[in-house]
């Protein structure tokens, strides 16, 4: 499959994905419950959309080298990348709650891209970018858990 953006266009090929995880799906790699997969998606897109802060760990490096690379050429991230563990919450609801809770959210999160789509978010590793640019980098992310879980 193309990796495409996280975009409202592109929601149903993503959310056909998910909804083939179920509570008893097993990783092919890594140690993420479904459950907590969820809830660490649901991070990333809160982070995007400003309610959850993060240290921002990013270097010139990081932002320059790193993340043109990551979005535009290393687009099937590697297996087992280490990242702080805030981003990794226990899941505090059953797996089907987690996940009607991460669809709601990409919901917002589409809502305020439509609304401003240059508004500058900040990650933590990559630092400064636009809502717009963001989309790209929670595709590329979405997917690279959807393949640790085989959809």
């Amino acid at each position: 499959m193309a990796k495409p953006a996280l975009t409202r266009e592109n929601w149903p090929l993503f959310r056909q994905r998910f909804d083939r995880i179920n509570a008893d799906s097993v990783p092919q790699w890594g140690t993420l419950t479904p459950a907590r997969l969820m809830k660490h998606l649901q991070v990333a897109i809160e982070s995007s959309l400003g309610r959850v802060k993060i240290k921002d760990q990013s270097t010139w490096f990081s932002r320059n080298v790193i993340k043109p690379l990551i979005v535009n050429v290393f687009t099937n991230w590697p297996k087992g990348v280490k990242a702080p563990d805030i981003l990794f919450p226990d899941a505090e609801n059953d797996f089907d709650a987690e996940r009607g809770r991460l669809y709601a959210l990409v919901d917002e999160y589409f809502a305020e891209v439509d609304r401003d789509p240059l508004r500058i978010t900040h990650h933590p590793f990559f630092g400064p970018m636009t809502m717009r640019y963001g989309q790209r980098l929670h595709g590329l992310h979405f997917n690279h858990h959807l393949r640790q879980y085989g959809v």
